[in-house]
């Protein structure tokens, strides 16, 4: 929509801006002035609306890196209830910078088969809006 918006208003400047640069049309009057000013108001506003929405778009994957977890992380514990998968604490501080940000509800300690274990209810992660990272192909 933005780049459609834009193409009809440079095409609109540069319709104007050829018509009143014709040897008869050689003075403009204060009407074409008012519509060429404002036909370069609102193609610069469209410019930088554009440009503000690329920017947010590179600003939001920037930012929401954090919410993608190492998949190295995610194991799968044997208890006497049988077996619990969970985001291993100790490797997330290994692998993960932000464990700080991770939800204190997610929490979740198993008696494993030699000690306990400490880590995050992969579920309750994705509900809190965190995903596994993207593998490389």
């Amino acid at each position: 929509m933005m780049k459609t918006l834009t193409a009809g208003l440079l095409a609109l400047s540069l319709g104007l801006g050829t018509v009143t640069a014709t040897p008869a049309h050689a003075t403009l009057s204060d009407e074409e002035k008012v519509i060429g000013l404002l036909s370069l108001f609102l193609l610069g506003a469209a410019i930088a609306q554009n440009n503000d929405d690329k920017s947010d778009a590179r600003r939001d994957r920037r930012d929401n890196r954090w919410r993608e977890l190492p998949a190295r992380c995610l194991t799968s514990v044997s208890t006497r209830r049988g077996d619990v998968r969970m985001f291993g604490e100790r490797c997330l501080r290994r692998h993960y910078d932000h464990v700080n940000r991770l939800p204190a509800r997610c929490e979740i300690s198993v008696r494993g088969p030699r000690h306990m274990r400490h880590g995050y209810v992969p579920r309750c992660l994705r509900h809190a809006g965190f995903r596994l990272e993207r593998l490389p192909n």
